[in-house]
């Protein structure tokens, strides 16, 4: 460990200390997290703290986001503390002044060591901040402005690469625009030509041909007016809703369309007790001592599986309720109480379609949605009711079609062949 050293104040070395065209500066991870990185600076401002947009991002939750900071000054390298609340050592010492680093140096932030070289070693990784604005404001008498920083050279300031894309965004909008608007213009012109391969000769219209016998209009070749189709439509029939009986955060859903039955997992929630508290406090003592041991990896999974069974329970579907998941009511990651609704139950689902889409003598059939790149749902078919002279039959489907949940779902087709 080096001596500590007695002239710590920032900026009173001489500027031939180091020449900043030769300053280099090499942070090896030698304990923690980040143990076998290496990050460098040649002279820029370089932040460590638990902030995305910090050149060291510090995964240690104990850290502030913005907890040290290395200056290049004077032809030194510079640390200074953040005013964090668990502090920043060098060598084993609270740094509560700007310290210049020597080499061989030791620096610890809540838990994460790391190793000062002043000079370039093998693996090293040249890294910079990248905030938006400066996170420091001024402490001590001191402006940050005075602090010489180089440009950032690994994340760089991407702000000239956004105001480019969105200059071309605008651009590419704005030459679609003007064609579709010149486009239409041409198209209602009445001198334009026609194009290649068409015909430019107009058109003639003829009309029907009167009946040289009695003079009236011939209609024996006009085409039959056939009846519109029946729109098909989908009607769910015995609607429940299921209630949550615990409370906590949900973390899985069932996909809406999905048959359940009894006694079958329709939702999973994680809730946050005293006692999950313990089980997790234990699991985490267990890893931490024995995390790489074999002759212990049974008493881990056991502590993980005491701990899972205290903080997910299921929500399930109880007796007599179940059928088909029609909507959700909550969304993952919500927070729930009990009492609360969790999703609505279909007893049944029922599709009313066309006679004349039907096609087959079977019961089960498979009906495909045309207007739905032929996303198809099974089914079997019902007798017909009476009073409906034929024009309509009716399936009950064994889940939901995507995207549908009630009402007009289009052209389908119904194949009821073997």
């Amino acid at each position: 460990m080096p001596p500590p050293r007695s002239d710590s104040s920032f900026g009173a070395e001489e500027e031939t200390r180091f020449d900043r065209s030769t300053a280099a500066l090499s942070l090896e991870g030698i304990n923690g997290p980040l143990e076998g990185n290496i990050f460098g600076s040649d002279g820029w401002t370089i932040t460590l703290g638990r902030s995305s947009g910090c050149a060291i991002m510090l995964p240690v939750k104990e850290s502030s986001r913005t907890h040290a900071r290395i200056d290049y000054d004077r032809g030194r390298f510079w640390i200074s503390d953040l005013k964090t609340l668990n502090g920043t050592r060098l060598n084993g010492r609270l740094v509560d002044e700007p310290t210049a680093l020597e080499d061989g140096d030791r620096v610890s932030i809540c838990g994460q060591h790391f190793a000062v070289h002043l000079h370039r070693i093998p693996g090293r990784v040249l890294v910079s901040d990248h905030f938006e604005e400066s996170p420091f404001v001024e402490r001590q008498g001191k402006s940050t402005s005075s602090l010489r920083t180089e440009p950032q050279l690994v994340s760089g300031d991407s702000a000239p690469l956004r105001r480019w894309l969105v200059a071309g965004a605008v651009l590419l909008l704005l030459f679609v625009g003007i064609g579709i608007v010149g486009w239409r213009w041409l198209a209602q012109r009445p001198d334009r030509r026609p194009r290649l391969g068409q015909d430019a000769r107009p058109t003639r219209q003829t009309a029907p041909q009167a009946s040289k016998t009695s003079g009236s209009i011939n209609l024996a070749h006009q085409p039959e007016v056939q009846p519109l189709p029946f729109p098909a439509t989908l009607e769910p029939q015995g609607l429940v809703t299921v209630e949550s009986e615990s409370e906590g955060v949900v973390r899985e859903l069932t996909p809406r369309g999905t048959r359940v039955g009894v006694h079958e997992r329709l939702a999973l929630i994680e809730r946050d007790s005293p006692l999950a508290q313990k089980k997790l406090a234990r699991l985490r003592e267990l890893t931490r001592k024995y995390g790489s041991s074999e002759e212990y990896a049974d008493f881990i999974d056991q502590a993980k599986q005491d701990y899972e069974r205290e903080t997910k329970v299921p929500i399930e579907v109880q007796s007599p309720t179940s059928g088909i998941v029609i909507a959700s009511r909550v969304k993952v990651g919500q927070s729930i109480r009990r009492g609360d609704p969790v999703a609505e139950l279909a007893a049944t689902v029922r599709l009313t379609v066309d006679n004349g889409v039907v096609e087959g003598p079977e019961r089960l059939c498979r009906v495909v949605l045309l207007e739905r790149a032929d996303a198809s749902v099974s089914g079997r078919l019902l007798d017909p009711s009476d009073g409906e002279h034929g024009r309509t039959r009716t399936l009950e489907l064994f889940r939901l079609p995507a995207g549908i949940a009630r009402g007009a779902v289009g052209r389908v087709r119904v194949d009821c062949n073997r």
